[in-house]
């Protein structure tokens, strides 16, 4: 019932390379494989996989991820954060401009583009659907109702200085300016384009390592591309672009990827470079209608009785998780897994009346460890629950949770956002009894790494001890990577890949 989902895209070598200042590693042509043709490469409006990897290849965000997955400096050479944690301040690189497909345009990037922007996130005209992403700017909430968009707290003093005030502090904000929605918007560019911004080769104007250079797109042909072209003079020996051009293939399924992205450990491993990360998270959930839902103490009992020692059981690429962080998620560049171990299981009561009737567990066909769910039902029998397993497809699983047709089910969890909060806030909504406000409340989630990994840590243990959740498996994502490739960055949150540091071995 396992089934391997291959994530939107895929990298392969081309050319190995040529020559340049930066050694022989650098240079070349590398090619890179999309299933599907980009819907909008206009930065504050994208939302799939395909126009948000071409997005963070062609636009200069203020911070971006390297190839370790940390947050560096990107279109700002340095910024400032205020003893409060409230106001940010980054200082702009000064060799940086637009550049279009015919060469024609070549107009400095300035901190109003990342102003305007931002500014048109909360505007009513674009209709973004990132005006939650960065709710944390001082007056967005007052823009979203009515205010003008330009009492938003970000301004620019001068061309080469960003100012962003903060409604609360947030430690975690700088990701925040390397996600592609943050991505500088030129009004005089914008306004060009008639209302065309970021639909073809020509009302496309990019700022960053690569310009947009070729975007041939028909659905009735096979053979449609994208080419980025190193844009040069955005790169600097501090902020230097390896690969001279990126060839995208779309919808070719002929290509035979030498890097790519699955849920399931590949065949690949011993041939290829292989590494996995564990970016989600498999819980154990009672159903709203359930008597269990609304009573503490027989969610207790029934996840007790559920909470068995899975570890034979597990594939490989999946862990067994007692906590509700997968070890991907970082707080402040530190990852959350080694401010806090993993914990031990919590001691639960095992013993409860089992209702009359034969719930069921209702568990989606591409979960990775399908003896798990059927450890379950045998532990939940030994008590008297008699509880029947379901498998079905993901579109049939989905109606069945959305329309509450389950006693039990097995969930997913997972997150766009390297936001240890975005974990806990995704599986709230799965669980409606707990209240959501807590993950918010500005009294508790202060702007320092050690207060909000604390509040993490907190926000886990009232979910474990009230049994709102039970947490069964960490699921990795596992890259594959051809051996005379590196420097591919991906993010297998929202499955893009930055190719600024490609380069052969």
């Amino acid at each position: 019932m396992k089934k391997i989902q291959i994530m939107l895209m895929c990298l392969c070598f081309f050319i190995a390379f040529s020559g340049c200042s930066q050694g022989e590693k650098s240079g070349g042509t590398f090619t890179l494989c999309l299933q599907e043709n980009p819907a909008n490469l206009d930065p504050q409006m994208a939302v799939d996989t395909a126009s948000l990897t071409v997005i963070r290849n062609i636009y200069q965000t203020l911070m971006e991820f390297d190839e370790s997955g940390m947050v560096v400096c990107s279109g700002a050479k340095s910024y400032d954060i205020s003893g409060d944690g409230l106001t940010y301040t980054f200082t702009l690189r000064d060799d940086l401009h637009w550049s279009d497909a015919a060469l024609e345009t070549d107009v400095p990037l300035t901190a109003q583009d990342y102003v305007y922007a931002m500014q048109r996130i909360y505007s009513p005209e674009t209709h973004s659907p990132h005006t939650e992403l960065f709710s944390g700017i001082k007056n967005s909430t007052n823009c979203l109702k009515g205010a003008p968009p330009e009492e938003l707290g970000i301004y620019a003093p001068d061309d080469h200085t960003v100012v962003i005030e903060l409604s609360a502090a947030d430690c975690d904000f700088l990701k925040l300016m390397a996600h592609p929605a943050s991505s500088p918007c030129n009004r005089e560019l914008f306004e060009s384009t008639e209302g065309r911004y970021g639909l073809s080769v020509n009302d496309t104007f990019s700022c960053g390592a690569f310009r947009l250079s070729e975007w041939n797109y028909d659905p009735y042909w096979t053979e449609n591309f994208l080419t980025l072209t190193k844009i040069r003079s955005n790169s600097s020996e501090d902020f230097f672009t390896y690969p001279d051009e990126i060839n995208i293939r779309i919808g070719d399924d002929k290509a035979q990827p030498c890097a790519y992205m699955t849920n399931t450990c590949p065949d690949e491993t011993g041939k290829k470079n292989v590494d996995s990360c564990e970016c989600s998270l498999s819980v154990l959930l009672v159903s709203p209608d359930s008597v269990f839902y609304t009573d503490a103490a027989k969610r207790e009992a029934l996840f007790g009785a559920a909470d068995e020692d899975f570890t034979e059981l597990l594939e490989e690429g999946s862990a067994r998780a007692y906590s509700f962080i997968p070890s991907y998620y970082t707080v402040m560049n530190k990852p959350y897994g080694e401010l806090y171990p993993k914990g031990e299981r919590i001691p639960r009561s095992s013993s409860f009346e089992a209702d009359e009737g034969f719930p069921t567990l209702l568990v989606c066909d591409d979960y990775p460890c399908e003896k798990i769910p059927y450890a379950i039902s045998d532990a939940l029998e030994e008590t008297g629950y008699y509880c029947a397993v379901t498998f079905e497809s993901r579109s049939s699983y989905q109606k069945s949770f959305d329309e509450g047709k389950y006693d039990l089910c097995i969930y997913t969890v997972s997150s766009q956002q390297n936001d240890t909060l975005s974990v806990l806030s995704t599986l709230a909504d799965a669980c409606p009894l707990f209240d959501k406000r807590r993950l918010s409340d500005p009294r508790v989630r202060k702007g320092n790494i050690l207060d909000k990994a604390a509040f993490t840590k907190s926000m886990e243990e009232l979910l474990l001890t009230e049994s709102y959740a039970l947490p069964l498996t960490f699921d990795s994502t596992w890259t594959v990577t051809d051996k005379d490739v590196e420097g591919a960055v991906f993010d297998p949150l929202d499955g893009t890949i930055y190719c600024k540091y490609l380069r052969s071995k």
